[in-house]
């Protein structure tokens, strides 16, 4: 591209040298109309080596961070060179739109990332403190809110076997306790029916 400037200047100025010569002004229109063709054709060689070192360009939200901030970086330095591209232009409006989609997009898998990571924390502490009950619903809308989190699942899991067991031994100890009363209700009856060989 600097050589065809070259070519478009030298020609310019000859023109500008001899404004009244219609033959050299012919002569130089058709320089402009070969430098400009010339240059679509190096813009379009470019291109297509880019093309074929990059994925297809609707797929640049694809790209690696440092893939499209490449492919960005190349379209840009062909826009300084070719200005006069729409095309290319409009290529570098999506390319570097893709990019900030993609960037917004890991910004927030990592702030959700984070956020699942605090929550698994802070359940797994009241867990290891045996507070299953006061847990469940918190916990039940933090999986709700983060399915894809597989630690949350399990946590949640965690928690409702805890619970289960701690109703379990209630319900054990509560039982106990109905036998306990029921033997003494029964001994205190046959004591004072002053059968005392049965009460004992």
């Amino acid at each position: 591209p600097a050589d065809l400037d070259l070519i478009r200047n030298r020609a310019l100025q000859i023109r500008d040298k001899h404004p009244a010569d219609q033959a050299i002004g012919a002569l130089c229109a058709q320089v402009e109309t070969e430098v400009r063709a010339a240059r679509a054709r190096l813009l379009q060689i470019e291109l297509n080596r880019l093309s074929q070192d990059q994925p297809a360009e609707s797929s640049t939200f694809q790209l690696g961070t440092t893939d499209a901030t490449s492919l960005v970086k190349k379209l840009q330095d062909l826009a300084k060179t070719f200005p006069e591209s729409v095309e290319l232009r409009g290529m570098l409006l999506r390319a570097e739109d893709s990019l900030a989609r993609a960037q917004r997009a890991r910004d927030e898998a990592a702030a959700r990332a984070s956020a699942i990571d605090l929550e698994v924390k802070t359940y797994s502490r009241l867990l290891e403190t045996k507070q299953a009950s006061r847990t469940l619903s918190a916990l039940e809308e933090a999986a709700r809110k983060y399915p894809e989190s597989e630690q949350l699942q399990s946590l949640l899991a965690q928690c409702k076997a805890q619970i289960e067991a701690e109703e379990e031994i209630k319900r054990k100890a509560s039982a106990q306790r109905a036998a306990v009363q029921a033997a003494i209700d029964k001994g205190s009856a046959l004591l004072q029916n002053r059968r005392y060989v049965e009460a004992a």
